[in-house]
């Protein structure tokens, strides 16, 4: 059974991930660095929530809509993770970070302008 990430009101210890210990991993990487890191997890799967704690937690991030926006890429796929997805051991993710916006509703209806040209 996979952990149950509940962003935000979660303890660190208490989601058992690590950048050393646990038994699966999955491996991640910003798209602007280099090397993948190595997160470690003490269940069969881990979710698109707990990667966005981890950030949380370890990298200084905070998610929503007027801070950072994150998305999930599969590396070997090029595919975007859903946020209701689980991961499996051993995936190579791609973290896209893109700066957020104090006004999210005028630049929701902007792309929503260009993309009908």
């Amino acid at each position: 059974m996979a952990q149950s990430g509940v962003y935000g009101n979660q303890k660190a210890d208490s989601l058992k991930m690590s950048v050393s210990s646990g038994k699966n991993k999955v491996y991640i990487k910003f798209s602007s660095e280099v090397n993948f890191e190595s997160l470690r997890f003490n269940s069969h799967i881990i979710t698109y929530e707990d990667i966005l704690f981890h950030l949380s937690e370890n990298k200084n991030i905070k998610v929503a809509p007027d801070k950072d926006q994150i998305e999930l890429y599969d590396a070997l796929r090029n595919t975007k993770y859903d946020q209701r997805d689980s991961i499996d051991p051993g995936a190579r993710i791609i973290i896209k970070r893109s700066p957020g916006t104090r006004y999210p509703d005028m630049v929701a209806k902007r792309k929503l302008i260009f993309s009908n040209l």
